[in-house]
């Protein structure tokens, strides 16, 4: 079978670079253009990701980098501090934004509920 250049229509819009694969072919689009065939604006320029989320264009779409804070799609979402149960000694875990606290049972103290009063 014989490779075919799947460039040499040059398919790629808005001065998008074609890179011939076997049987197939991908556009490395320019700023600000993505999608497969470079067909549509970055929709990085909307700034889609919250919070101090990065954004990075990809061939459909574009993907959110969150900071250790936040999670989500466009990192909308505040991460839950609790999980992995970290309050020891029967305390419970309250959730805020960047931090947690422990609200520990009678006869413990301490961040974890670590430690006896």
């Amino acid at each position: 079978m014989q490779d075919v250049n799947e460039c040499s229509s040059n398919p790629c819009q808005n001065n998008g670079q074609c890179i011939d694969d076997l049987n197939m072919f991908y556009c490395q689009c320019s700023f600000p253009y993505g999608g497969v065939m470079c067909e549509n604006e970055n929709e990085c320029n909307a700034n889609p990701c919250e919070n101090g989320g990065e954004c990075f264009s990809l061939p459909q779409g574009y993907r959110c980098d969150c900071t250790e804070t936040y999670t989500g799609p466009r990192c909308e979402r505040n991460k839950n501090d609790c999980v992995g149960n970290i309050c020891q000694n029967g305390g419970t875990c309250v959730d805020g934004y960047s931090q947690f606290v422990c609200v520990c049972p009678s006869g413990r103290t301490g961040e974890f509920c670590d430690r006896g009063k």
